[in-house]
């Protein structure tokens, strides 16, 4: 099937498994993972989706960056007195694993399928997301996994994953000249960058580099900790050899000169079927409103598809996203 890679606000078709620049692999399924406890999981009617999603603005720390408007003006109101809408407050992360939210609320898919965005806002991190979880402020996100299953165990969060959106998703990127193969990690004059500890880039790679006979516990105490967009400047300017950074980064990176030295190609082998970012709900929305919950997924199902069919013009919606 093929799938839309969204970089520099241009979609580029690539194959999932065939084409080697991919490093997301986005399906239309329900989330079946063994991580998740099964608790956390809540069935949905045979709705199923996946997608990648960009942000307009970023959040420091676990303040949000407010998008009270998209793309094309005030968010969704409800203009029709016929007709009721169920207000929800939405995230999303600083990464490309939410184009299918733009997608749906510039089309005002949200609005047809009676759901009105109150409040939109964008997290430089997963785990900056869960900080606001913590606090209440949302009803749905779109977000990576690790982070989500941290808020739900650790952060005894009252959440519930109701969907899945991509698998893989991550990579390291490094500068070429400071790094130019594998065994070049293990040297302690390599430095890497990577998000905080429990992050989805953290714990995928701390497994990754296990499975491939590499001292990951030394390699991940030397990396400098630091969100993606900060990582990627301190890339350029030669702060850090390498990056450990989720999509769009990677691609984005690759654009500019640096090597993607294990993406996609290389999770599939140390960890097959990855699951990468999730739809959540808090589980007093769901309680409260289960059929705008699957409303939402169809909504997301339905963007996903009009990623995967109409790139050109997906990639005219995220040209502002991306830039």
């Amino acid at each position: 099937m093929k799938i839309t890679d969204c970089i520099n606000g241009s979609l580029k078709n690539a194959a999932a498994g065939a084409n080697p620049g991919s490093e997301i692999s986005f399906r239309p399924s329900f989330v079946l993972f063994l991580l998740c406890l099964c608790q956390l999981c809540w069935p949905l009617c045979a709705q199923d989706n996946s997608s990648v999603s960009e942000i307009t603005k970023v959040a420091t720390a676990s303040q949000p960056a407010v998008a009270p408007e998209t793309m094309t003006g005030k968010l969704p109101a409800n203009q029709d007195s016929q007709k009721k809408l169920v207000p929800l407050t939405l995230a999303v992360e600083f990464t490309s694993h939410a184009a299918s939210a733009y997608v749906a609320l510039k089309k005002g898919w949200f609005v047809d399928a009676g759901l009105q965005i109150s409040k939109f806002d964008c997290y430089v991190t997963g785990t900056a997301l869960s900080a606001a979880l913590a606090r209440g402020e949302i009803d749905m996100a779109l977000m990576c996994l690790a982070p989500a299953i941290n808020a739900y165990k650790n952060g005894k969060i009252p959440l519930k994953v109701v969907a899945g959106l991509h698998q893989y998703g991550y990579g390291l990127l490094v500068n070429p000249k400071k790094i130019r193969s594998i065994e070049d990690l293990k040297s302690g004059k390599v430095i890497l960058s990577c998000v905080n500890e429990g992050s989805a880039s953290d714990v995928v790679f701390n497994k990754v580099f296990a499975k491939m006979q590499l001292p990951a516990q030394e390699i991940m105490s030397r990396a400098r900790r630091m969100p993606p967009p900060k990582a990627f400047m301190a890339l350029e300017t030669g702060v850090v050899d390498g990056i450990i950074c989720p999509e769009h980064f990677v691609s984005q990176g690759k654009e500019r000169g640096f090597v993607a030295l294990i993406g996609m190609a290389d999770l599939q082998k140390c960890w097959p079927d990855l699951q990468g970012s999730v739809v959540i709900v808090s589980e007093k929305f769901l309680e409260q409103n289960p059929e705008a919950v699957k409303a939402f997924v169809a909504v997301i199902a339905r963007s996903i598809d009009y990623l995967n069919n109409e790139p050109a013009e997906s990639g005219k919606i995220l040209a502002g996203v991306f830039s």
